[in-house]
């Protein structure tokens, strides 16, 4: 029987969706309104068990908590949990991937999704993906193919060739050029021979792992390297081995480069979740092609994307802009120059502000933190602790509760365990530490302030 292996690359910096997406906690783990993250539709794609087995996901040590924290919102155990030491991009994660799979039966065929697209017809991408089936299992490197609907300069784009023998759903890739620029893609946009290259890869782990050692060999070496000895739910690569691999995309190192590829198009509503135009693109729009999201009034706008995440965001007048406000920061620009939203977020983390990493809310494997207040030589946060959850405070904190009832081990003295409710306060000391934990029922709330950065 042939399978099915989900990858699902979750391991994104978040930088061209800022300021809601962060470093710290990038756009494919966010969920609105009760709504399940990209992360998890992107999981959930993949939930027929008569075609898939369970995914094994790509993420960044980071993340991980998080991942396994939503995996189990919606009742998804992953065969496994690759923790990547560092970010070195999509080739060298799939070789990763390839490497936990290359055991398995010759027949078996991985399935590489990126965790950070919106596919509306997932029916449609599984129906692709069953048709290019027998490409992938004759040894080509299978790749989707999306008709453009616009001149976007962030894609690759793919001319597809004549049909592979044997397998007539395939073309074989006649060109692959990665990001054209703005008169190129406009002409090849317009001419329909052209396919955008969806990131969405079909192949055996045996054929990705041969053509990477031919064309990338340092990738294929130092991966393997970083695995070996390694085992586990959870896997986390050596990261002295991990961090001598040379960085670069699945596109690049392999996919442009080897004679061995094939394109299959597909429509199934399929975008890019990657940037605000893409995310406008995919989203329901008024008459005034406007897709807003939060407390917003616009007045005389056109074709715009407006999200406001904590207060009321007024518009007036303006067509073609994306403005996206979160609780620390807003953003304002042209939807046509969404792409270079990373290059802004690149530019703060360079100049060191927090802003470009982390939002003022945060998640913990505790619980999560919400910052109220920063200033030279302190910080003022509100603390939420999960029930059953604990977390260590550092010195120089004062600590005061809102609700609830905790714990506090080694506090006022080492050895010893202080209960505390709500509007008790204690301070901990220079060079003090104390655990406080929650052992009730209900989230216990408290208000943080640390006295030195």
């Amino acid at each position: 029987m042939v399978r099915i292996h989900p990858v699902i690359l979750a391991g994104g910096s978040g930088t061209r969706l800022w300021p809601e997406s962060r470093s710290g906690f990038p756009k494919q783990l966010q969920a609105r309104a009760g709504m399940p993250s990209l992360f998890q539709s992107a999981v959930l794609r993949c939930a027929d068990a008569a075609v898939f087995t369970p995914p094994l996901i790509l993420c960044h040590q980071a993340h991980v908590d998080e991942i396994r924290r939503q995996l189990v919102l919606i009742g998804v155990e992953a065969e496994r949990i690759v923790v990547e030491p560092d970010g070195r991009g999509t080739a060298p994660a799939v070789t990763l991937a390839a490497l936990c799979l290359e055991d398995r039966a010759p027949d078996d065929r991985m399935l590489v999704l990126p965790s950070d697209h919106v596919v509306h017809r997932p029916d449609r991408l599984v129906d692709a993906v069953t048709r290019a089936g027998s490409a992938a299992g004759s040894g080509h490197l299978v790749t989707f193919g999306v008709r453009p609907h616009r001149a976007e300069t962030g894609y690759g784009y793919i001319l597809p060739g004549e049909p592979v023998p044997g397998h007539p759903a395939c073309h074989r890739v006649s060109r692959f050029v990665e990001k054209p620029d703005a008169p190129t893609a406009a002409e090849w946009s317009r001419s329909g021979d052209w396919l955008w290259n969806s990131g969405v890869f079909l192949f055996r782990a045996d054929s990705w792992l041969e053509e990477v050692s031919r064309l990338a060999p340092g990738i294929a070496h130092r991966c393997r390297e970083a695995l070996d000895g390694v085992d586990g739910r959870i896997l986390r690569p050596d990261r002295m081995s991990f961090s001598r691999c040379p960085s670069n995309s699945v596109d690049r190192a392999v996919i442009e480069r080897s004679d061995n590829t094939a394109v299959i198009p597909f429509e199934a509503g399929w975008h890019d979740a990657g940037s605000w135009l893409s995310l406008w693109e995919a989203a329901g729009r008024d008459e005034a092609g406007n897709a807003v999201a939060g407390d917003v009034v616009v007045d005389d706008v056109e074709s715009s994307l407006v999200r406001a995440g904590s207060r009321l965001v007024v518009v007036h007048g303006m067509r073609d802009v994306a403005i996206i406000e979160t609780p620390d920061a807003v953003l304002v620009l042209p939807l046509a120059r969404a792409q270079e939203t990373g290059r802004i977020a690149g530019a703060l983390a360079a100049a060191g502000r927090s802003e470009a990493a982390h939002h003022p809310e945060a998640r913990h494997p505790w619980g999560r933190s919400v910052e109220l207040d920063r200033g030279p030589g302190y910080r003022v946060a509100r603390l939420v602790v999960d029930p059953g959850a604990e977390l260590l405070l550092g010195p120089d904190r004062t600590v005061t509760v809102l609700s609830g009832a905790g714990r506090l081990a080694g506090w006022p003295r080492e050895g010893r365990t202080t209960p505390v409710a709500t509007r008790d306060t204690v301070a901990i000391g220079p060079g003090q530490t104390a655990t406080l934990s929650n052992p009730a029922e209900e989230p216990l709330v408290v208000i943080e302030t640390r006295s030195r950065e």
